[in-house]
């Protein structure tokens, strides 16, 4: 990521605005984590874009919302006869 650009897909609005400034009002955990980004992002010179994804298209919500089933749509199908080669 040294030099590159770096694009963060993030559905929390409040928590979006703290990676912006870096810095939030509360010294909570999101707080910590953007100072800590922050420091991250300088030190290796990345230049870095956030963007909002809504939370329904964020496929990485799906394991923390217990959503298996959702989760399982993003995994092609496995057919043991494509494995085999003549």
């Amino acid at each position: 990521m040294r030099g590159r650009d770096v694009i963060h897909y993030v559905d929390n609005f409040g928590a979006m605005a703290c990676l912006v400034k870096g810095d939030s009002r509360d010294p909570d955990i999101i707080g910590r984590l953007a100072h800590v980004l922050s420091a991250i992002l300088v030190a290796i010179r990345a230049r870095p874009w956030m963007d909002y994804v809504r939370s329904a298209a964020n496929v990485a919500d799906l394991p923390s919302c217990f959503d298996i089933e959702g989760l399982l749509d993003f995994i092609p199908p496995f057919h043991p006869l494509d494995t085999i080669r003549v």
